[in-house]
């Protein structure tokens, strides 16, 4: 390359940097990370970023070719995930000086799939509603409608089913912890919000409320009944009854207002005078004899009976 072409591509390069700097300086509600990105993500960045600033970048190189630059300048670090079946590429975005940052196992998940929602055993986490730390994480795409019942992602016995993973696709590893994709259907999580965990990272996660509901409905996701009545009894005088209440109007199961009321039974939750009680009132004059004996947590089975809710619990 002669002195001339050099300087020319130095300058576009570093016009280049500038606008790229600018856009990951801080998180967004279309890109909820900068910090941790998926290759085919910045990817596609990178080419807006080239065909915005076409007149200043004319014969920029590809995509591939930038990532490549920005990590041999120190802009990019490679995270070592490991992956069963397809290719995962995982980087750490840093232009500052500020390097060897611990990874952060929301910032992975974020990234892998932006439109995605954290959700089960490390929500919990994230609420610090466990003491325990999680072997594995959940990202959850959000699709439209219901599962049949039971509410699991699961497919209907028969003998050709194939057997799926209760956990959900497993995605990749990293560090010993196990990362994976499930399918949240959108009637069943009306609990969804953005949370700001630092300038450059947001959270698309469950609410709290939502994540003590999922308990009812994912257990073996959640970590198991000692997880699970561990974040109840964590959470039992500091969720928001009146938001717990709208989830459940929304999602519109009378069994999941049963497991809600026998949960709330065996912590001792108080929820006098809010909407969740009026709820619970209603549903609980419409149980009788003939309703059917539901466990407390599906697919487990426990001895003894909620007689009030006719619920089976521990």
């Amino acid at each position: 390359m002669t002195t001339g072409k050099s300087d020319y591509f130095l300058k576009r390069w570093r016009y280049f940097e500038r606008s790229l700097r600018r856009e990951v300086a801080h998180a967004t509600k279309q890109q909820l990370t900068v910090h941790c990105w998926k290759a085919s993500t910045l990817s596609s960045l990178i080419s807006r970023l080239a065909k915005r600033h076409k007149r200043r970048l004319k014969t920029f190189p590809t995509s591939i070719e930038v990532m490549r630059r920005l990590e041999s300048a120190g802009w990019l670090t490679p995270i070592k995930v490991k992956a069963t079946k397809s290719r995962v590429r995982l980087y750490l975005m840093e232009a500052s000086a500020a390097k060897n940052q611990p990874v952060d196992s929301y910032e992975l998940l974020q990234a892998y799939l932006p439109a995605g929602v954290v959700s089960y055993f490390g929500a919990l986490a994230f609420f610090s509603l466990t003491t325990q730390t999680p072997p594995f994480y959940h990202i959850g795409r959000l699709l439209s409608g219901e599962p049949q019942e039971p509410p699991l992602d699961l497919p209907s016995p028969s003998k050709r089913a194939v057997k799926r993973n209760p956990f959900g696709t497993e995605l990749f590893r990293f560090e010993g912890t196990i990362y994976y994709e499930t399918r949240r259907y959108r009637a069943l999580t009306p609990g969804i919000q953005l949370r700001e965990v630092g300038p450059r990272t947001w959270l698309r996660i469950t609410t709290l409320e939502q994540t003590l509901l999922d308990t009812l409905l994912q257990p073996t996701r959640c970590g198991g009944e000692a997880v699970i009545f561990e974040a109840w009894d964590k959470a039992r005088d500091t969720f928001d009854a009146e938001r717990m209440a709208d989830h459940l109007i929304q999602i519109g199961r009378e069994d999941l207002w049963r497991r809600v009321g026998a949960v709330l039974n065996l912590v001792g939750a108080k929820v006098d005078g809010t909407s969740l009680a009026d709820g619970l009132h209603k549903v609980r004059a419409r149980v009788n004899r003939d309703s059917p004996e539901i466990p407390l947590l599906p697919g487990l089975h426990f001895t003894d009976r909620d007689g009030e809710w006719l619920v089976r619990v521990p």
